[in-house]
C-alpha cells in the first residue's frame, strides 16, 4: 500500500473509459470477451421474439454490433475476433436452424443489388480504423499521431506524404512494431493506400500517383 493516509494501493489493472487495461497490455482482448458474453445474452433475449429476416438484420446492426463499435475503434483486432463476431451475428440473422439457407455473400450484398444488406465485419473494422487516418491527416496534435509520425518518418507538416508510402511498407510497420492500439490504424492505412486507385482501364490517372517502391499494386 502507498500513501496509507489516502488508502492508495498498487494495482495491475484498471478501467478507463469503459476499457479494462492491464499493466502489461497483455489482456486487452478480455474487453472483447466481455462484449461477446453480453451480446450472446442479448441474442438469447431477442431469439424469443419471432422477428422477420429484415427485423433480425436491423437488431444485429443497431443493437448487437453496436456493443463492439467502441472497442473495435480503439483496440487492435485480428482475423479471429472479426470472424467470431461475423459468425455470431450471421447465426442470429439465419435464425433457429442449423441449415445454412443463405450464403454469406448474399447476406453481405447491398439491398440495391438484391442482397440482404448486412455487414462484412472485417471491412467494417477497416473503415472504423481508417477514421483515425482522417484525423491524422488533418494534423491532429496528439501523442498517438506523434508515434505514427516517428514510425513513418513524417512530421505534422508532412503527413500529406502518407500516400507516397507503399502499402507493403505500412503493412510491415504495423506487423513488426507491435504498437498497441496503433498498429491497427497503420494496417488500415495500408489497405486504403492499396485500394485507393481505380482500375487502369477506367482511364483515371491516379495510378501515376502511386508510390513506386513497396507497392503491391506494382509487380
Amino acid at each position: 500500500q502507498i500513501c496509507t493516509d489516502l488508502k492508495l494501493n498498487w494495482t495491475t489493472q484498471f478501467k478507463l473509459l469503459g476499457i479494462e487495461i492491464d499493466s502489461k497490455l497483455e489482456q486487452l482482448d478480455r474487453n472483447f470477451e466481455i462484449k461477446f458474453l453480453k451480446t450472446s445474452s442479448l441474442i438469447t433475449k431477442w431469439n424469443k421474439r419471432n422477428l422477420t429476416l429484415r427485423g433480425r438484420i436491423a437488431i444485429a446492426k443497431s443493437l448487437l454490433l453496436s456493443q463492439f463499435v467502441y472497442a473495435l475503434t480503439i483496440l487492435d483486432t485480428n482475423t479471429e475476433i472479426c470472424e467470431r463476431l461475423q459468425v455470431l451475428l450471421d447465426n442470429y440473422i439465419l435464425g433457429k436452424t442449423t441449415r445454412k439457407w443463405m450464403s454469406r455473400d448474399f447476406m453481405q450484398t447491398p439491398k440495391e443489388k438484391g442482397g440482404a444488406g448486412f455487414i462484412c465485419i472485417k471491412t467494417f473494422v477497416t473503415a472504423i480504423k481508417a477514421s483515425w487516418m482522417r484525423r491524422y491527416l488533418l494534423k491532429t496534435d496528439d501523442h498517438w499521431a506523434d508515434v505514427i509520425d516517428s514510425k513513418l518518418g513524417l512530421t505534422i507538416d508532412s503527413r500529406d506524404l502518407l500516400g507516397k508510402i507503399g502499402d507493403i511498407k505500412l503493412k510491415t510497420i504495423a506487423k513488426e512494431e507491435k504498437l498497441f492500439c496503433i498498429s491497427g490504424i497503420i494496417d488500415s492505412m495500408s489497405d486504403i493506400v492499396k485500394s485507393f486507385p481505380t482500375m487502369p482501364e477506367t482511364g483515371d490517372n491516379v495510378w501515376f500517383k502511386q508510390p513506386l517502391w513497396y507497392n503491391s499494386n506494382i509487380t
